[in-house]
């Protein structure tokens, strides 16, 4: 099914795509074209031709490439930068910016599903990325020994405030920001994407040190429930009364972009 996908979207280049958001049908265009990413399938992983370079992926990037540009509209890392992806996934987002920061920069890549980081380990052995760093961890607003995590194995796992029997939980360590930058003794960041399922108010909440010491630009989804809204509305708020300026756009994958003013 995912190769007839792959062939639809890539022969219809403006080919909407259709999804849920808060129990709402959404429809909308990626504007993604053959001439921003060509892809090809050999021994078992993806070619991907950008226009600036090349990586392989064992996964498909190209229903994610929209997401990726996304993140980088306010801010695109340059050479040298030190980059967190929080919530990775399978390292969409960490393939692509490590091609940004260079050999002189570092990739951070948070993420605690098992088969997810499984998935972002073997991309970056694929691509033999030395300056990409995964870290199985949950980041949240404190050190805690064990969460439970809902383990889906895609892009949809979540912490899990009640326990079911068919739930894939599994008990995760969590950090903050503020505690495990200090412990990793990285001494600037430059750049946090975030797209981690309404964990992301809790995270810039466990960051206030960072951000202080710190002139971060922030790319964050954030169109997640937080307070039956969505999480942006909170995030703003954040975001203003730490004196950063602040921006929500991008409504096909919304995202709230912050700077220091």
């Amino acid at each position: 099914m995912s190769n007839i996908l792959y062939s639809l979207y890539s022969k219809i280049p403006n080919l909407p795509i259709i999804g849920t958001i808060n129990n709402k049908i959404w429809c909308y265009n990626c504007n993604i074209k053959n001439k921003d990413i060509k892809m090809s399938y050999t021994n078992g992983y993806f070619n991907i031709a950008l226009k600036d370079f090349n990586f392989k992926c064992y996964d498909n990037f190209f229903y994610e490439w929209h997401c990726v540009k996304g993140y980088l509209r306010s801010y695109s890392p340059k050479s040298g930068d030190t980059v967190l992806d929080i919530g990775a996934g399978f390292g969409d987002f960490s393939l692509y910016a490590s091609k940004l920061v260079g050999n002189t920069g570092l990739i951070i890549a948070f993420e605690p599903d098992p088969k997810n980081f499984e998935r972002l380990r073997k991309n970056i052995e694929l691509n033999n990325l030395t300056n990409v760093r995964a870290v199985k961890k949950l980041v949240l607003d404190s050190d805690r020994e064990k969460i439970p995590f809902n383990c889906l194995g895609k892009d949809c796992s979540s912490i899990k405030l009640s326990l079911d029997n068919n739930d894939k939980v599994e008990f995760i360590p969590a950090v903050s920001l503020d505690k495990e930058i200090e412990r990793m003794n990285i001494k600037k960041i430059n750049f946090i994407k975030m797209d981690v399922e309404s964990a992301e108010v809790d995270i810039l909440k466990g960051c206030a040190k960072l951000m202080k010491n710190n002139p971060i630009n922030f790319a964050i989804a954030s169109y997640h429930p937080w307070n039956n809204k969505e999480s942006y509305h909170e995030l703003e708020k954040i975001f203003k009364a730490r004196g950063y300026e602040y921006k929500t756009e991008y409504p096909v994958h919304l995202t709230t972009y912050a700077w220091p003013k």
